[in-house]
């Protein structure tokens, strides 16, 4: 290998390739990586220098690219079919060589000197107790009073004798009937669809059997829904179960029937436009004109008789 020349003007670079390079590619300094072998190439005096080089094949076998750790060797891994780094068996040990005199054993120096320990400090005297003041004495238990004497119970007296009962006076005039006082009441249905939402229709009738006064209407659900009950009103004679009467014509209600919506009660005691006399022996039908979600209404009339 020739003199190496060098500028010290010009930066080396690095080049790559994926093969070897050719003597025209770089300058004086630069290095190059064969990037499918990874051989490492310096330009000296104009040449191109091998530096490091990787063994891909022995005698047409692949090498491992594994690299080895110490003490290994490459060996042939006939499995794998190529040459693999190894802990290779060593050769048989030689025999043991004679055993050397025994060194004569160094004498043992002087220990040092223990010092001396200090002396301990003596202990304080304790302070004397002071005496226990004398307890003062019980006083004297008081006497008893004496209990003074009970007085004696006084006799019962005789009962006297019982008195004749006396002549029965004569029975006073019967006096003036009064006034016939308000009596106040109620009726009603209950419309019940059997777990389902209540249908419309005539859903029953009642018989009055006196004269009263609707005072009131009052509407319970058994969850909240909505629901409109038009009632009917007829004498016992025009009863025909709906054939003539009661019919919607027969309506009590006027333009505000009984409503409950989206709730669970109504109640109603303005009763805007209604007809709320009712006499002795007149039939009430109760009609469901609308009805939703409800499946159990009960519809009560508050009356003064």
């Amino acid at each position: 290998m020739g003199a190496q020349t060098f500028n010290p003007n010009q930066a080396a670079k690095e080049l790559t390739g994926s093969g070897n390079p050719d003597g025209t590619l770089g300058n004086e300094g630069d290095w190059y990586t064969n990037t499918v072998q990874s051989d490492r190439w310096h330009k000296e005096s104009g040449t191109w220098v091998l530096y490091g080089a990787n063994a891909y094949e022995l005698q047409g076998v692949t090498v491992s690219n594994t690299p080895p750790t110490d003490t290994q060797r490459l060996a042939y891994n006939a499995a794998d079919a190529k040459w693999e780094p190894t802990n290779g068996t060593g050769g048989s040990t030689g025999p043991t060589g004679p055993t050397g005199a025994t060194g004569a054993t160094g004498g043992t120096g002087t220990a040092g000197v223990t010092g001396p320990t200090g002396p301990t400090g003596g202990t304080g005297t304790a302070g004397a107790t002071g005496a226990t003041g004398t307890a003062g004495g019980v006083g004297a238990t008081g006497p008893t009073g004496a209990t003074g004497t009970a007085g004696g119970a006084g006799a019962t007296g005789p009962t006297g004798p019982t008195g004749g009962t006396g002549t029965a006076g004569a029975t006073g005039a019967t006096g003036a009937t009064g006034a016939t006082g308000t009596g106040i009441s109620s009726v009603g249905i209950t419309v019940d669809g059997g777990g389902s939402p209540i249908t419309t229709g005539v859903k029953g009738y009642i018989s009055i059997p006196y004269a009263c006064t609707i005072n009131s209407v009052t509407l319970l659900a058994d969850v909240s829904g909505s629901a409109v009950v038009d009632i009917w009103k007829c004498t016992q004679s025009q009863f025909d179960a709906g054939s003539t009467h009661p019919v919607a014509a027969d309506k009590i209600t006027a333009s505000a029937p009984p409503t409950i919506t989206t709730a669970t009660k109504a109640q109603d005691a303005t009763l805007t436009g209604w007809t709320t006399s009712v006499s002795a022996g007149d039939i009430l039908a109760f009609s469901v004109t609308s009805a939703t979600t409800i499946a159990r209404l009960t519809l009560i009339l508050k009356v003064t008789k």
